[in-house]
């Protein structure tokens, strides 16, 4: 009589589930810093089963196996950086991917005139003065404005440098000369 040992069950693990929880759409824009991306990873053994990866490198992360929870916190790069979760186990592996786009803040520089030559009120003589100022954060001659006594003045040199230079006629009595420079943030 045969004796008929039935072999064990085979049990097959389900493959992993991974879910990028949030941002929770495929391509994020940012201008903010790090940024915390939180995942969920499900029918794993535990933390070395499963991979973050930004920009093709691996990356530090945060595992809670009670609910299956990834959190990592991502230096971004400018532009477009790229981050994939994966999850394996015996059945496979999964992932999910994000593209997060990295837009740095630009710095708010205001402009700023200081004039040169004359540094303070003066006294002349003649009905013609050479005048310069220095500005910083001012790109060209467009985005500076004269004025002398009220009334616009185009006839200047703007230097690569900054500095304003002109020859201004002048009336008698006193002359106010105004020099503004502009940029994105102001004047």
């Amino acid at each position: 009589e045969k004796h008929v040992t039935n072999p064990p069950p085979v049990i097959t693990p389900s493959p992993p589930l991974v879910e990028i929880i949030s941002p929770s759409d495929n391509t994020y824009s940012t201008t903010e810093g790090p940024l915390e991306v939180t995942a969920r990873v499900r029918n794993v053994k535990g933390k070395q089963d499963i991979q973050v990866v930004l920009n093709n490198r691996n990356i530090g992360f945060d595992y809670n196996p009670l609910y299956g929870n990834v959190v990592s916190t991502l230096t971004l790069a400018e532009g477009k950086n790229n981050f994939v979760i994966t999850g394996k186990n015996d059945a496979g592996s999964n992932s999910d991917d994000l593209a997060i786009i990295y837009n740095k803040p630009v710095a708010t520089v205001r402009p700023l005139v200081k004039f040169i030559d004359p540094s303070a009120p003066v006294t002349v003589d003649k009905n013609v003065m050479a005048i310069s100022a220095q500005t910083s954060n001012v790109k060209s001659w467009q985005d500076v404005t004269v004025s002398i006594n009220g009334t616009d003045f185009s006839n200047f040199n703007f230097s690569p440098q900054g500095v304003v230079n002109m020859n201004i006629p002048l009336k008698e009595g006193i002359n106010r000369v105004q020099v503004t420079g502009r940029n994105e943030s102001g004047s």
